[in-house]
């Protein structure tokens, strides 16, 4: 295995606060601390809608346009040049959130939720 700044015991999972209504204008959740993350609409090929810094508490709180429902959203790494980490510490299964998803021609998300109606 690649050599990591994060020791696997202290690997934080990814993951979005749930439940995610219509109407919402702020995602928020946990992850590894100081990291750039961003959110997307999978549903809409990964359009981004906003990103943001986990916070040193981890957690994070990221401003979006008001969210429709029957969207799945997704977390995922924004640019890390210029910071500790490298894409592939965060490879290990112990990042995934309970919704993490491969989406074909969009890309890695450690954790999805699907926007319910209000």
């Amino acid at each position: 295995p690649l050599a990591s700044p994060l020791p696997v015991n202290n690997a934080m999972p990814f993951q979005l606060d749930r439940p995610i209504v219509a109407g919402t204008d702020v995602i928020r959740g946990t992850g590894p601390a100081g990291l750039p993350i961003w959110i997307a609409d999978v549903t809409f090929m990964g359009e981004a809608l906003g990103q943001g810094t986990i916070g040193p508490d981890g957690r994070f709180a990221i401003q979006v346009q008001p969210l429709e429902a029957s969207h799945r959203l997704g977390v995922a790494l924004a640019e890390l040049a210029g910071t500790q980490w490298k894409s592939e510490d965060f490879y290990r299964t112990e990042f995934y959130g309970p919704d993490a998803m491969q989406a074909p021609q969009v890309g890695f998300f450690f954790d999805t939720v699907m926007v319910s109606g209000k």
